[in-house]
């Protein structure tokens, strides 16, 4: 076979195993050397491809693909810089455990080191934030029983123990357009790793040994204690800092249970690590202790407290004249149909959501909570929603929103039902809570942490030929978010009346709560 022909036909076998083995989507930015690869997935009926100009904005829609479907999603790019530009993205999927298989397109060795364009060293591009690199070499039809080997172990790598990126190296050689041939057979094997992440958690398969078990029931029963649903578990929220800081504060035994063996305990207050799925721990300690005597008041408590908190946020809260954050964050998730997806911002959205919202159970909710950061967000939501095919809401900040604003690019032209709400305050809300608020002079306030960006949010979004809604009340931003996406919902706010908000209603819950407890 011709050079060309050998690389359209390894390509093909690549893809083929990735199918073979559940994968559904690729993203691919757009790229000259790798149009090899490019062509596969676009001859390929089993995958949804979706084009992304840019590749930072690709890789973050690629996250939240993975994140909606719970297999990796297949990341394409051309060689150079192009491949540096999906590090963000890499790195909150390692820390988020999200499961990637990113295909770096390189140029072939006898160009490396020479100054040729578009050719950095790409071996190992990623560092530690990926759970394997694979170089693939140039593609040679000497070594074509081996293809679907390298093509699996790169998706069992993406996917098994503790899910994450994996970075294939694809050196190509000019020419880059051939026709594919007989593909090498597929043996009869397991295929070993489809994804056990799923969009509501890991669901793991892994079983409670029995003397765990005991071990565990044992330092548990007749005592009282609190269950904390992380982001690893299934039908959790997103955890919050202020929870962090109870569980450290707090003087309980603390035990960790993950699907993962890798322990996240930041505070290093863990005295108990369990390696297993969270869910069938809870069953597995259920049936344990099922029929031993319990009493009622603790739990009668927390319910209690709960409900005089919840009372007490709506009365401020739920049909405000005057939309604030904390009411734009309750009334999107109120207003979301079920089965509706929710992607939220890290920064101040995240936290109004956690805090002020009712019940989130009927929603799907998503955050790029991994490396906490608000880079590439509206770019995951977008791949939340390309994935999910759901209707998605996304509450998210004008820092961050602006940050990815690449991610609008060509969304009107998508089967996306997306509805962005941006809360416009501008600038960066979350630091009036800070102490630098206080202490430091207005000026350098606004200069280092404020940061006023004075950019016309429903302009930018329009220049996208978006639909683009601004709206001030409850019942307006109710009835904006009924409407179908793509469209963007732009709510202002003022940053000095979200602290003291934020600051009445912890107050308003306090006394409350002093209360009902007389």
């Amino acid at each position: 076979m011709q050079s060309a022909d050998v690389t359209a036909t390894w390509c093909a076998t690549a893809i083929d195993e990735w199918c073979c083995l559940g994968a559904t989507d690729a993203v691919i930015a757009p790229g000259s050397r790798s149009t090899p690869m490019a062509l596969a997935v676009a001859a390929e009926s089993r995958l949804r491809l979706h084009v992304f100009h840019d590749e930072r904005s690709a890789a973050f829609a690629a996250l939240g693909i993975a994140q909606a479907t719970g297999r990796p999603a297949l990341l394409l790019c051309t060689s150079g810089t192009a491949a540096v530009n999906f590090h963000p993205a890499v790195v909150e999927a390692s820390h988020a455990e999200v499961p990637m298989i990113v295909l770096t397109a390189d140029r072939p060795p006898e160009l490396q080191g020479v100054g040729a364009p578009q050719t950095i060293d790409q071996q190992r591009l990623f560092g530690a934030a990926v759970r394997q690199f694979i170089d693939a070499g140039v593609p040679d039809d000497d070594r074509r029983n081996e293809w679907r080997n390298v093509a699996g172990r790169a998706w069992r790598a993406a996917n098994l123990d503790r899910p994450g990126p994996v970075q294939v190296n694809l050196p190509f050689r000019e020419p880059l357009v051939g026709a594919p041939r007989d593909l090498p057979p597929r043996e009869t094997r397991s295929a070993g790793g489809r994804s056990s992440f799923s969009a509501t958690g890991r669901v793991s398969t892994k079983q409670l040994p029995t003397e765990m078990l005991s071990k565990l029931a044992t330092r548990l029963v007749s005592r009282r204690g609190v269950i904390v649903a992380g982001a690893g578990a299934p039908h959790a929220e997103p955890l919050m800092k202020v929870v962090n800081t109870w569980l450290r504060d707090c003087e309980a035994e603390l035990v960790v249970v993950g699907a993962s063996s890798f322990l996240i305990d930041p505070d290093r207050r863990c005295a108990m690590h369990v390696v297993a799925a969270p869910d069938t721990v809870c069953n597995d300690l259920v049936s344990v202790v099922r029929g031993r005597p319990a009493p009622d008041h603790w739990r009668d408590a927390w319910v209690g407290i709960e409900r005089t908190t919840r009372e007490t946020i709506a009365g401020m809260l739920d049909d405000e004249q005057s939309l604030s954050e904390p009411g734009t964050a309750r009334m999107v998730a109120e207003s979301l149909a079920r089965g509706s997806s929710l992607v939220v911002s890290s920064s101040m959205p995240v936290r109004d959501l956690e805090w002020y919202a009712g019940a989130c159970d009927h929603l799907q909710v998503f955050s790029n909570r991994g490396a906490n950061g608000i880079d590439g967000v509206v770019s995951t939501a977008v791949g939340v929603a390309l994935a999910s095919q759901a209707p998605t809401a996304l509450l998210i900040g004008d820092v961050a929103f602006l940050h990815d604003a690449n991610g609008l690019v060509a969304l009107r032209h998508r089967t996306a039902d997306l509805r962005i709400v941006v809360v416009d305050n501008d600038g960066g809300g979350i630091f009036s809570f800070l102490p630098q608020r206080s202490t430091l002079p207005n000026e350098r306030f606004e200069q280092l942490f404020g940061t006023p960006h004075g950019t016309d949010l429903e302009t930018l979004a329009r220049a996208h030929g978006l639909q683009v809604e601004c709206v001030s009340s409850s019942g307006e931003l109710r009835n904006a978010l009924a409407q179908t996406g793509p469209r963007v919902i732009v709510v202002r706010t003022n940053r000095d009346e979200n602290v003291r908000l934020h600051d009445a209603l912890h107050a308003a819950v306090a006394q409350a709560l002093t209360t009902a407890a007389r």
